[in-house]
């Protein structure tokens, strides 16, 4: 929900200049409404859209790439402790990815409508005012926040495998029971050829 995300932006931006410039939540959503209309409740978009596929494709990718690297290498075994350390690199790696595009988004969503051209223009004013090290503005509380985020969801993804699959969770790597779907699809595909 992007205009959600533009309301919790916004009131999180009330510093200086813009202290109290919305009274609560909804004095948000009411103003912006009226000064901007819908499309300052949608302001940043894509942009957000952006960001969420590239930090959901960064966890999930590396999460299994880097638990399967522990584990095959022998540095920790299949078990809570290897995928606490798998799910906080993961959101590592998501962080630094998304990192520039969050920014961006952050910036143009807490913009005035007459600030930036479009989404490239905020881009191009970002890199000029600030090079690359305003790209990774906030990083830490990013990662923090990712980070946390990752490690709850993939415990507890974990644990659920554990729950619906206890006899096949820890016999088999991320990639052997990857090849052993493709082989049961295969088999199901050939047979039902034959029907």
């Amino acid at each position: 929900m992007n205009e959600t995300d533009v309301v919790k932006v916004r009131m999180q931006a009330q510093f200086g200049n813009n202290l109290g410039r919305y009274a609560n939540s909804t004095d948000a959503y009411k103003k912006i409404f009226t000064k901007e209309g819908m499309k300052g409740l949608w302001r940043g978009c894509l942009p957000n859209m952006t960001r969420n596929g590239i930090v959901n494709i960064g966890e999930v990718v590396t999460y299994d790439i880097i638990k399967d690297h522990l584990i095959h290498s022998n540095i920790m075994s299949n078990g809570t402790p290897c995928h606490l350390v798998s799910a906080f690199a993961a959101g590592f790696c998501g962080t630094v990815l998304a990192s520039p595009v969050d920014v961006v988004k952050t910036r143009f969503m807490n913009s005035m409508p007459s600030q930036y051209k479009g989404v490239l223009h905020c881009t191009t004013v970002l890199w000029r005012e600030l090079g690359f090290a305003g790209f990774y503005k906030g990083f830490v509380p990013a990662l923090l926040r990712i980070g946390t985020w990752n490690v709850l969801m993939f415990l507890s993804y974990e644990q659920m495998k554990i729950i619906m699959q206890p006899d096949s969770v820890h016999r088999f790597s991320p990639q052997e029971n990857v090849e052993r779907a493709a082989k049961h699809i295969l088999f199901k595909e050939k047979h039902a050829s034959v029907k």
